[in-house]
């Protein structure tokens, strides 16, 4: 891998979560994934990566609905910092404390429209998230979308989910494996 400025490296990790996360606990929704070009003169001003998702409906008063779509805005931050910790490295990203507002907001409209999603929610949730980025074949995943995405800097979200699908275990269905073709041969195709 090319020499990475570390808070890049964390930015790609943190959007990489998120993508993960998305596919694993709905399987689809996910739009494209986007890395801007790192300014080394300012690394903290203005860098904004982002994560195109379009998560399923709404939710109405489904507490494990929530709880998933909880876990996909969480999974930023908690892919990030097992890579930091994992490499020893201290990073304050403000898109970490951006998305726990946003975590915090949405748990507070579930709740206000009767969702009970039970005390001490937004903690658990993140060791819950935390704990997902343990498992092997989902790190993996994190990692293996990580790479690409610092090369590429915007990957397509259906080609994204089915390697990311492949990597956990997950069968495909024809269409997924037809794309996946035709994107190995687009890419065949390109000049290097």
């Amino acid at each position: 891998m090319p020499d990475y400025h570390p808070f890049e490296i964390y930015c790609a990790y943190h959007e990489a979560g998120h993508a993960v996360a998305q596919i694993y606990y709905f399987g689809r929704g996910l739009k494209a994934v986007t890395l801007p070009r790192f300014e080394t003169n300012n690394p903290f001003e203005g860098y904004k990566a982002r994560n195109i998702i379009t998560l399923p409906g709404d939710f109405g008063r489904d507490a494990a609905g929530v709880e998933r779509h909880l876990l996909v805005v969480l999974a930023g931050a908690a892919a990030a910092d097992r890579w930091a910790v994992d490499n020893g490295v201290k990073i304050s990203n403000r898109g970490d404390q951006n998305d726990r507002a946003w975590a915090a907001g949405l748990l507070w409209t579930a709740c206000e429209a009767g969702v009970n999603i039970g005390n001490n929610s937004l903690p658990r949730l993140e060791r819950r998230i935390a704990a997902l980025f343990q498992r092997p074949k989902v790190w993996a995943a994190v990692v293996k979308t990580t790479e690409p995405l610092l090369e590429l800097r915007e990957i397509r979200g259906d080609v994204l989910t089915c390697h990311v699908k492949l990597e956990l275990g997950r069968r495909l269905t024809e269409a997924e494996v037809a794309l996946l073709a035709a994107a190995a041969g687009r890419a065949a195709d390109r000049p290097r």
